[in-house]
Order: C-alpha cells, then sequence, then structure tokens
C-alpha cells in the first residue's frame, strides 16, 4: 500500500467525499459500520462468507481513523441541525408558486444553469446544486408551512482547481460553508466566485445580511 504523502491525502479526502455525498443526499442515509473509520474490506463488496481480517471489523482509533470519525460526526450534525437536508418529498425541478425559483436547479460553474450539452460534456467535472429556500415548499409532520435555508452543493470531480460563480440572490447576504471535504474550518464567503479544489465537495448556506454576523459566530 502507498503511503507517500500526497496519496494518503487524497485517499483520505475521497473517503470524505464519499460520505458527504452519501450522507447528504435525498432520502435515509444507509451507512455500513465501520465506513466511517475507513473500513475497507480490501476491496471486497461481498465479504459475508470471509470469517477472516478482511470482514472482521478493527475498532481501534488510530490518528487517521480518528479524523475520519470526527468528519463523519461533524456531517451527522449538519444533517441533524439543517432541516433543508432533510425534506420530506423529492425536488420536481419545478417552482412550487410563480416567481419563487425552481425547486432545484443544476449549475454550471459560471453559474447559469446546465443544458442537455452541459450533461453530455464528458470534459465537465464541475456541477452545482442550488436548493431553493425562502418558501414554504412543504409542510411538516404537522401540517404547518416549513419554508427551506438556500443551499449550495457544489462538487468537483476533475484533477484541476476551478472557481464556481456563485448564483446571485434577490437579497443581500452571504454563503457559509457548512462542509468543505478539503478543510474542517468554516467561513463566510463574501466574494462572487469560490475556489473549488480538485477531487472535493462543498455545501454552502446562503444567509441574509441581517444574519451573516450572528451565524458566523456559531461557526
Amino acid at each position: 500500500e502507498c503511503e507517500a504523502p500526497h496519496v494518503v491525502r487524497m485517499r483520505e479526502r475521497m473517503q470524505r467525499n464519499f460520505l458527504a455525498t452519501l450522507l447528504l443526499s435525498q432520502g435515509v442515509p444507509m451507512l455500513s459500520h465501520g465506513d466511517e473509520i475507513g473500513r475497507t474490506q480490501r476491496g471486497n463488496n461481498n465479504a459475508y462468507c470471509q470469517d477472516n481480517e478482511i470482514s472482521w471489523l478493527d475498532w481501534s482509533l488510530d490518528e487517521r481513523r480518528a479524523r475520519l470519525l470526527g468528519f463523519a460526526r461533524d456531517l451527522a450534525e449538519v444533517l441533524r441541525s439543517v432541516p433543508s437536508l432533510r425534506r420530506r418529498r423529492f425536488f420536481s425541478g419545478e417552482e412550487p408558486s410563480p416567481g419563487c425559483g425552481k425547486d432545484v436547479t443544476w449549475l454550471r460553474r459560471d453559474g447559469g444553469e446546465m443544458t442537455e450539452a452541459d450533461w453530455g460534456d464528458p470534459a465537465n467535472h464541475v456541477l452545482g446544486m442550488l436548493m431553493n429556500g425562502g418558501e414554504p415548499f412543504e409542510r411538516d409532520g404537522l401540517g404547518r408551512p416549513m419554508a427551506h435555508d438556500t443551499l449550495l452543493l457544489l462538487l468537483n470531480g476533475g484533477a484541476r482547481s476551478r472557481h464556481f460563480s456563485l448564483p446571485r440572490r434577490r437579497v443581500m447576504g452571504a454563503w457559509q460553508e457548512l462542509v468543505n471535504t478539503v478543510r474542517t474550518s468554516r467561513r463566510v464567503v463574501r466574494t462572487p466566485a469560490i475556489n473549488l479544489v480538485a477531487h472535493s465537495l462543498m455545501l454552502l448556506r446562503f444567509v441574509e445580511a441581517k444574519r451573516v454576523e450572528e451565524e458566523s459566530e456559531n461557526l
């Protein structure tokens, strides 16, 4: 197994990418025990009949496993604390009411909406998923209208870092990092574009200007 530092760093980032992709997807996430500490089964995805080290689970935590476990815990906390990630209905790709925008829009890195040609472009490795909020798209278990946050999920599956133009909103505000698979620190993004590192995932939440400072203190 290659232990070159740059290979190890990339391997750990890809583990974080996979965990984030799973936990931030719509529906109920199903996480196999041990995935949160990097269990691999040596690549065997059908090891139920293996009564040996391939299928056994080693719960000991070295530094790498502890880092991945901490990231998984942070992800679970984001999922718990942001109701917009636990919608009761799947997206329709349509406007719930005129003028409020689609409930979900897929974006290119220039901030424009993806076209058929963009989806079929093999050189395009960057994708944005804008989950529109502010409108009561659905109701909770008690029948009360639910107003979701506006979230932006960014993915770069390519080998080069790319700038991503953040979508403009109708009100003043800023984007807050909730998840970043490159680093653990979180920041408020006040620029019109953001650098999306190669092989990385980022989740941002839009906060109106009057809430930015208050929210920043809680990051």
